[in-house]
C-alpha cells in the first residue's frame, strides 16, 4: 500500500513538474537560508559558553572622568589592578591578565613562523578558564618567565607530529622562549583567542614595561570570584580602592579613574567599550538577523502551503473519482499527506546540499567559521525537521482533510469551488512579504552607497603606491635609518620614512599639558621622521615642517587644526606643550582622517622624537605598485636584517579593511533581498494560481459579456498591486528609521538616500505585474466556453 502511494505521490509530482519545482526550490531556498543564519545566531548567542566557570568570570574595564575630555570607558588597563585586587578583596578567587595579542614570529632552526595573536598571559590561565592542555602542566606551564604555550595548529605548524614541550624558539629574535605545553585550539566562538600565550612573568625581566597600577595601558584583566561572592559587594568598596592605588594622584589633574566589571557571557554582544580583545558583536544585528530567518522560514512555509492549496483544487475531481472508486477517507487523507510531507523532506535535503555548497561565501559575510555538521547544527537541525514534518502536515491538511470529506456528488457538481480562500489572509501574507522585502532592497542601497562614499572621500593624505613594513624586532627598529638608506637606492621606490604609527586603524593617546590650561588632556601622538609628511602629502598650513638640518626639532612637535581650534591658538607657533619635557609648536598640518571615518578628526601632535623606536618605515613607490616589487624590498630589507622575517602590508589595502563590515553588510542585504524577492515572486504566484482557480468561470463570463483581456488583467490584478503599494508606503517610515541610526554611527556619511523609496515601489510593482500577469493573461485569453465547462 505504502509504495503505491509513493507511486502516485511521484506520478503528481512529474504530472505536474512546474510546480513541484517551484514548491521544491521556494521552500528548500527558504529553509537553506534560515539554517545559515540560524547556525551564525546561535553561534554568536552561546559565546564564551564552553568554559566551566563563565557564571563566575568578569572583565575588568577602566572607566576615566576628566574635566576636559569627558569620559571614557576602555576594556585595556594597567597590569597592577588583577594582583591588588586579588590580594585585598575576599570575593576574588583568582585573575589572569592578558596582553594586547601582537603578530609576531617564533622561529625553529633557520625558519621564521609567522603568528597573530601571540599574548603574555598569567600561570593561572588555566583555572581560570577551560582551555585544556593537550600537553604539559596546567599549573606550572606559564609560571617560569620565557615560557611558552603553543596551541594543537601552531605547534603542528612548527613541529609537525613531533613532541615540542622542551624545545626553544626565538621570538621576534629577541627571546628566547621555551615550549612549556601544547593547548586545544580556542574554538571559534571564544572572544580570548591565541595561537601562543608566553608567560606574563616574562614581562618583568623586560625594560621599560611598567606594569605596576600607574604603568601602560595595554593589558586585560580578568577576576574570577568565589561561588558565594556578590560583585555587588566587591563594587562597594571599588571607589575605596582607586582612591588608595592610582585617585590620589590623578585628582589634581583633573581625572578619576574608575572600575566596572563586565559579566564574560555578556562581552561579546553587550559591551560596547573600546579596545576589547576582539571586535564585538551587534545585538541589534542579531535580532534584526533573527527576524529575517523566521520571516523567510515562515514565508517559504507559506508560500508552499498556498501553492499546494491551490493546486489542490485541481485535484478535487480527483478525489470525487477516488471515493467514487470505492477509495476511503482515511487513504485519501494519507495520499495527500504524505505528498505534502514528502516534498517538505525532499527540500530539506536540497537545502541541506544548498547550505553545504554556499556556507564557505556566508561564512566570509559573517567572519565565522561555521560547519552544518559540528554540535551547534544538531540544535538548529532538530527544530528544522519539526518544522519541516509540521509544514508538509499543514500543506496537505486542506486537501486531506477538507477536500476528502465532501461528498462526491458534490465534488463532482463544483461545489468545493465555492470555498473562499481567506483571501484577506492571503493579501495580509503578501503584504508582509513586499513590507520586509522593501526595507531590505532601501538597506542595501543605503550601504552600497555609504562604503562607496567611505572609499572615495578624500582622507587629507595620500595611501596609494605606500607599502609599509613592520620592524619586527628590536633589532629591526634600531636599523630603522639604514633601512631607509638601502631602500631608497632602488630606482622603483621615490622615498622612505619611519614612525611610529600610521594613519587609517587609528593612533595612540598620551596625556599633554599645553600652554594655557592646568590640567593635561589627551590628545593622539604620532612619531615621524623629517621626511614623512612630504612623503604621505599631509600639508602644512603654518609653520615649517622637521628638519634634519635643525638642531632643536627633537624638543618640537607639529599639531593639527582640530587641536589648534580646541585649544583656541589663533598663532600657535611658538606655543608650548608638556609631556617630559617642553615641546615647542613650530607648525599646523591641514586635518586628514587618522582613523576610520566612524570618527571625526580629533586632536593630534606630531613629534620627530620617538618615545623608544620607530614601528614602521612606509615606503613611497615612483609607479603603481608592481607585483614583484614586494620581492625587491625583501632584498633591501636582507641586506640590513639578514635574520630577520620580512613583513610587509599594502596601505591602500590596510584603510579598506576599515569598512570590510560595511561591505559585508551591503552584501548581505543584497543576498536578503534577491532571496526575499525570489519567496515573494512566488507568493504572488500562488496568489495568483489560488484567485484563477477560484474565479475560472466568472473570467469565462465577463468575456462572454465583452469583456476584454486588459479589463480582465485589471480586474484581477488591482487587488494585489493595491496591497504591494501600501506595503511599500508603509515600509518606507520603517527604512528611513532604521538606516538612518545605521548612518549615525559614522561621522562623515551621506544623507539618507531618498531617489532608492520610488526605485523601490516601481521595482515592486514591475515584479508584481510580471509574476501575476503572466497568469492572469493566459487565463484572460482562454476561450470561454472551456472557462464555462471548468467547474
Amino acid at each position: 500500500m505504502t509504495e503505491h502511494y509513493i507511486k502516485t505521490a511521484f506520478r503528481n509530482f512529474f504530472r505536474n513538474k512546474l510546480f513541484t519545482l517551484i514548491n521544491l526550490f521556494g521552500l528548500a531556498t527558504g529553509m537553506a537560508l534560515s539554517i545559515m543564519l540560524f547556525l551564525y545566531i546561535y553561534n554568536e548567542m552561546t559565546y564564551d559558553c564552553f568554559h566551566e566557570n563563565r557564571n563566575r568570570i568578569y572583565l575588568m574595564e577602566l572607566a576615566s572622568e576628566s574635566s576636559a575630555e569627558g569620559t571614557g570607558i576602555s576594556a585595556v588597563a594597567t597590569a597592577g589592578y588583577g594582583p591588588a585586587m586579588l590580594r585585598e578583596f575576599p570575593e576574588v578567587e583568582n585573575m589572569v591578565r592578558f596582553s594586547s595579542p601582537e603578530d609576531g614570529y617564533l622561529k625553529a632552526g633557520q625558519k621564521n613562523y609567522n603568528f597573530t595573536q601571540i599574548m603574555y598571559a598569567d600561570s593561572s590561565v588555566f583555572d581560570v578558564f577551560s582551555f585544556p592542555l593537550i600537553r604539559g602542566d596546567p599549573a606550572t606551564a606559564l609560571k617560569n618567565p620565557y615560557s611558552i604555550v603553543l596551541t594543537k595548529s601552531a605547534a603542528f605548524k612548527i613541529f609537525g607530529e613531533k613532541d615540542p614541550v622542551g624545545e626553544v624558539l626565538l621570538f621576534n629574535s629577541d627571546h628566547n622562549v621555551w615550549v612549556t605545553g601544547v593547548a586545544e585550539d580556542p574554538p571559534a566562538n571564544s572572544q580570548i583567542r591565541f595561537n601562543a600565550l608566553i608567560s606574563f612573568t616574562s614581562l618583568y625581566h623586560m625594560p621599560d614595561k611598567y606594569l605596576g597600577v600607574d604603568g601602560g595601558h595595554n593589558y586585560y584583566t580578568y577576576l574570577l570570584l568565589h561561588r558565594d561572592a556578590s560583585i555587588e559587594s566587591l563594587m562597594e568598596r571599588v571607589p575605596s580602592f582607586m582612591e588608595k592605588h592610582i585617585n590620589y594622584k590623578y585628582r589634581d589633574y583633573g581625572l578619576l579613574l574608575s572600575l566596572r566589571f563586565e559579566p564574560l557571557q555578556k562581552i561579546h554582544l553587550f559591551s560596547g567599550v573600546s579596545g576589547d580583545l576582539m571586535t564585538g558583536g551587534d545585538p541589534q544585528l542579531i535580532r534584526t538577523l533573527t527576524g529575517i530567518a523566521f520571516f523567510i522560514l515562515f514565508i517559504a512555509c507559506i508560500n508552499f502551503i498556498n501553492l499546494s492549496t491551490a493546486r489542490s483544487m485541481k485535484r478535487a475531481k480527483e478525489i470525487g473519482l477516488r471515493k467514487v472508486a470505492g477509495a476511503t477517507q482515511k487513504s485519501i487523507i494519507l495520499q495527500f499527506l504524505g505528498e505534502s510531507l514528502l516534498i517538505s523532506i525532499i527540500s530539506l535535503l536540497l537545502a541541506l546540499a544548498a547550505v553545504e555548497i554556499f556556507q564557505p561565501v556566508f561564512n566570509s559575510l559573517v567572519n565565522a567559521d561555521l560547519s552544518l555538521f559540528d554540535q551547534k547544527a544538531v540544535v538548529i537541525l532538530s527544530g528544522l525537521i519539526i518544522i519541516t514534518l509540521l509544514t508538509g502536515f499543514v500543506a496537505g491538511s486542506f486537501p486531506a482533510f477538507y477536500l476528502s470529506g465532501f461528498e462526491p456528488v458534490h465534488i463532482l457538481k463544483g461545489v468545493v469551488h465555492k470555498v473562499s480562500g481567506r483571501p484577506q489572509l492571503r493579501k495580509t501574507l503578501v503584504f508582509i512579504q513586499f513590507l520586509i522585502t522593501s526595507v531590505l532592497i532601501v538597506s542595501f542601497f543605503t550601504h552600497f552607497l555609504q562604503l562607496r562614499y567611505l572609499r572615495g572621500k578624500d582622507l587629507g593624505f595620500d595611501p596609494d603606491q605606500v607599502i609599509l613594513i613592520r620592524l619586527t624586532s628590536e633589532n629591526a627598529m634600531k636599523n630603522a635609518g639604514p633601512l631607509i638608506a638601502e631602500l631608497k637606492k632602488n630606482p622603483e621606490v621615490s622615498g622612505a620614512s619611519a614612525s611610529t604609527g600610521f594613519p587609517g586603524p587609528g593612533i595612540t593617546m598620551n596625556g599633554y599639558l599645553p600652554e594655557g590650561l592646568e590640567n593635561p588632556i589627551m590628545i593622539h601622538a604620532l612619531d615621524v621622521d623629517c621626511d614623512y609628511l612630504e612623503l604621505m602629502k599631509i600639508d602644512i598650513v603654518k609653520g615649517r615642517n622637521f628638519s634634519p638640518l635643525s638642531g632643536t626639532d627633537e624638543n618640537a612637535v607639529l599639531i593639527n587644526e582640530t587641536l589648534a581650534r580646541q585649544l583656541m591658538w589663533n598663532d600657535p607657533v611658538g606655543k608650548e606643550i608638556k609631556r617630559d619635557g617642553t615641546f615647542k609648536v613650530i607648525g599646523v598640518v591641514k586635518d586628514f582622517h587618522f582613523a576610520p571615518l566612524h570618527y571625526p578628526v580629533r586632536p593630534l601632535l606630531i613629534t620627530a622624537k620617538p618615545w623608544n623606536h620607530y614601528y614602521y618605515v612606509s615606503v613611497k613607490t615612483m609607479n603603481k605598485l608592481s607585483p614583484d616589487l614586494p620581492v625587491k624590498l625583501e632584498k633591501s630589507w636582507q641586506a640590513v636584517n639578514p635574520e630577520e622575517p620580512f613583513e610587509y602590508e599594502y596601505l591602500s589595502e590596510t584603510i579598506r579593511d576599515n569598512y570590510e563590515n560595511v561591505e559585508k553588510q551591503s552584501q548581505a542585504f543584497m543576498y536578503f533581498s534577491l532571496v526575499a524577492i525570489l519567496l515573494a515572486g512566488l507568493g504572488l504566484f500562488g496568489q495568483a494560481v489560488f484567485n484563477i482557480e477560484m474565479r475560472t468561470r466568472e473570467i469565462g463570463i465577463r468575456k462572454v459579456f465583452g469583456g476584454d483581456v486588459s479589463n480582465i488583467l485589471k480586474v484581477l490584478s488591482t487587488d494585489i498591486i493595491k496591497t504591494v503599494i501600501v506595503a511599500n508606503v508603509i515600509s518606507f517610515p520603517i527604512a528611513w528609521f532604521l538606516n538612518s541610526n545605521w548612518l549615525d554611527n559614522f561621522a562623515y556619511r551621506i544623507p539618507f538616500p531618498w531617489f532608492s523609496v520610488p526605485f523601490t515601489l516601481i521595482f515592486c510593482i514591475l515584479i508584481t505585474l510580471i509574476t501575476i500577469g503572466i497568469q492572469t493573461y493566459r487565463a484572460a485569453i482562454m476561450n470561454p466556453v472551456d472557462a464555462l465547462r471548468y467547474e
